[in-house]
C-alpha cells in the first residue's frame, strides 16, 4: 500500500520554513475529499530568502538529481552570456538618450 507524500513533503517544507501553499488534488484530499492524485502542487512565495530554503527543502525530498541541477547551471549560464550584451546595449542606448525634463 502506497501512503500518501502529503505528510512527508509539508512536513520537510515547515522544517525549511518554505512559504508554500498546497493546491490542487492534495490539498483536496488533505480536506477529505475522495480524490486520488500523486503529485504535490504548490505555490511557493518567490524571494530570494525563501528559494534558498526551498532548494533545501527539495534536496532532503531528493526531488532533484545532480545532473539536472548541472545542466540548468549550464543554461543559467549560457543565458547569462547570451543576454549581457543586449543588456549592455540597452543600457547604453537608455543613458545616451536626451533627457525630457
Amino acid at each position: 500500500m502506497n501512503l500518501s507524500p502529503i505528510p512527508r513533503v509539508l512536513s520537510i517544507l515547515r522544517r525549511h520554513r518554505v512559504r508554500a501553499l498546497l493546491m490542487g488534488g492534495q490539498a483536496c484530499i488533505l480536506y477529505g475529499a475522495a480524490e486520488f492524485s500523486r503529485d504535490v502542487d504548490v505555490a511557493v512565495a518567490v524571494d530570494a530568502r525563501n528559494l534558498a530554503r526551498l532548494r533545501s527543502a527539495l534536496a532532503d525530498l531528493n526531488a532533484v538529481d545532480r545532473e539536472l541541477r548541472a545542466e540548468e547551471d549550464r543554461e543559467r549560464a549560457a543565458d547569462r552570456r547570451y543576454w549581457a550584451p543586449l543588456r549592455a546595449e540597452l543600457e547604453r542606448l537608455r543613458l545616451s538618450r536626451p533627457r525630457e525634463d
